[in-house]
Parts: structure tokens; C-alpha cells; sequence
């Protein structure tokens, strides 16, 4: 059985219920960096961030009674400083009158699972081509700005923005010309907004702004003028010169507002703009 503990690929590793380090296997080397004669005899600590030394103080005391803590999630250090994802299991070691004597702990690094993890989570929230929220996180942003709208007595600005002509332009540059120009018209919507505010991709060629702390409409204007102004700037193409505007539709939204009829009423707004030559946001 020792032989089969030495050699698991999991670190296995057990300690004192005062956390000193008993025995260490290869597994627990690899995972932590650490060879076996550095760490045995030394508190578990060495491999605990500070604040995650108290989690494992209260498992170990729960373990002390007997009882178990099942494959819980939280952080450990390597050698190098580095934080490491583990998942964690902990079983109490009996002695021979059957009382609590050590712990034993099966770590298993999941570094690459929580990355798939975050990954995944975000692609359901954020547009492939763009990298900006989808509608999905466009509606939860427009949700978080309202009931922040409502502690500072303030109003949220959501804009509704169409390219002007950008279908004639994706047919002759073609669907790679296309996405280009909706990567950069991207780009420069989120460089005139604040950091605050939410850049989002609707669909196609359509974009919604959430704007946090506006007071009046005047205000939201001025940063309609100010996308406009930057979307309407010259940007190369393979190789070619293009120019391309938006229409703008402005809604201000209360708290108690939803946020899906403030995204309809912009629509609507920019839809007003779009037949008219000018203004190009009202």
C-alpha cells in the first residue's frame, strides 16, 4: 500500500491535526514543488495562502471528530509563489483504540478545469467576434446600472447604434472585410465611453452603450456626439480607405425601468434617426 501511496500521480499527503506534514508523496513533489526532505516535519501552512490558512484549521478540526470534507475547491502555493487550483479531500487516520490520530489529504490540481471552465462562462456572456457582452450580459449590465441608478438618484443612458451602409460595404469587401470593420467600429466605441460603461454587440451590425450616472439628456447627447464622431473616422480595410457612420437612438432609463423595454425604446429611437439624413442621434 505504501509503494501505491508513493507512486499516485494525486498528492497525497499526511499531517499532524496540527498540520505538521507526516509524509509526502511524488505526486504532492509534483504538484507543489517541493521535494519530500524539505517539507516533512514542517507545518502544512507552508503550502496554504494566509487567507486560506483558517479554512483549513476549522477542516482539520472538524476532521479531528471523526468526520470527513469531501473534494472541496480552493487555492494552494507551489514552490515558485505561483497560486495553484486544487481540489481537495480530507479523511480523518485512525489509531489503534480508533481515535483521530492524523489526516490524510488527496489534492488533485484542477487549474485546467477551472480554466475550462471560465472559458465556457465566458463565451455564453460575450460576442465571438468581438470579445464585447452579448445580449445576455448586456441585459444583466442594463439591470446592475438601473439599481445602481437607484442609490445615487441618477439615470442611466442606453443607446442603440446602427452602422449606416454597412451592408453594401460586408458585399463588396466581403465577410472578412466585414468583420474587420465591426472588430475596430468595437474598439473605438469602447475608447469613447468610460470604464464604467457597458459596450455591447446586439447582433450584426448593431451595438448598445449603457452609460452609468447620467443626470440629463443633454448629457447623454454629448456622448452620442462623441461615438459618432469616433465611429465616423476613416479606417483602413485591406488595404483600403473606408468611412463608415452610425445612427444613434437615446433613451434615459429610471429605476423600475426593464431593462429589455429600454433596449426596445432605443431601438425604436435609432430606427427614427435612421430615416432622417440628419440628426444622426436624437
Amino acid at each position: 500500500m505504501s509503494a501505491i501511496v508513493a507512486s499516485c500521480e494525486d498528492a497525497i499527503v499526511a499531517v499532524s491535526l496540527d498540520g505538521t506534514i507526516l509524509s509526502w508523496n511524488r505526486g504532492a513533489e509534483a504538484l507543489y514543488g517541493f521535494a519530500a526532505n524539505e517539507v516533512v516535519g514542517s507545518n502544512i501552512d507552508c503550502v496554504i495562502p494566509l487567507d486560506r490558512a483558517h479554512e483549513l484549521a476549522a477542516i482539520l478540526t472538524r476532521v479531528a471528530t471523526g468526520q470527513r470534507a469531501d473534494h472541496y475547491e480552493t487555492w494552494h502555493c507551489h514552490d515558485d509563489g505561483s497560486v495553484i487550483d486544487v481540489s481537495v479531500a480530507i479523511s480523518p487516520v485512525l489509531g489503534a483504540s480508533g481515535e483521530t490520530v492524523a489526516a490524510s489529504m488527496i489534492v488533485r490540481d484542477i487549474g485546467r478545469q477551472t480554466q475550462i471552465r471560465l472559458q465556457l462562462a465566458h463565451q455564453a456572456l460575450h460576442d465571438e467576434l468581438t470579445n464585447l457582452p452579448n445580449r445576455a450580459l448586456l441585459r444583466d449590465r442594463i439591470e446592475g446600472a438601473l439599481a445602481r441608478a437607484a442609490r445615487s438618484g441618477t439615470c442611466v443612458a442606453v443607446l442603440f447604434l446602427d452602422l449606416d451602409g454597412f451592408k453594401p460595404l460586408n458585399d463588396r469587401l466581403g465577410h472578412a472585410g466585414g468583420d474587420q470593420i465591426l472588430r475596430i467600429v468595437a474598439e473605438r466605441l469602447q475608447s469613447a465611453v468610460r470604464p464604467d460603461d457597458t459596450v455591447a454587440r446586439f447582433g450584426g451590425d448593431e451595438f448598445v452603450i449603457v452609460c452609468h450616472d447620467v443626470l440629463v439628456e443633454d448629457q447623454a447627447r454629448t456622448i452620442a456626439e462623441r461615438v459618432a464622431a469616433m465611429v465616423a473616422k476613416p479606417l483602413l480595410v485591406d488595404d483600403e480607405w473606408v468611412v463608415i457612420r452610425a445612427s444613434i437612438g437615446i433613451v434615459l432609463g429610471r429605476p423600475g425601468a426593464s431593462a429589455d423595454a429600454l433596449v426596445n425604446d432605443a431601438d425604436a429611437a435609432m430606427y427614427q434617426v435612421k430615416r432622417k439624413t440628419l440628426p444622426r442621434y436624437r
